[in-house]
């Protein structure tokens, strides 16, 4: 599935979220996965740990 044709830009500081992937999320919530490991180990350090991993995967809902 896809949002759009290009990218769309959004401004989190200003509040401005792009509004097809705010859409898509809502169709994609009921089967979103939810029990998964940190999204990146790979390299030094960790990228993502777990809470980021899962804020990642939430950053469009409530928009």
């Amino acid at each position: 599935m896809q949002a759009d044709s290009r990218p769309q830009l959004g401004d989190a500081e200003r509040n401005v979220w792009p509004e097809l992937y705010v859409k898509l999320s809502k169709y994609l919530k009921p089967i979103r996965i939810t029990k998964h490991r940190p999204f990146q180990y790979a390299g030094p350090g960790l990228r993502f740990d777990l809470e980021r991993s899962q804020a990642w995967l939430r950053r469009f809902d409530e928009r």
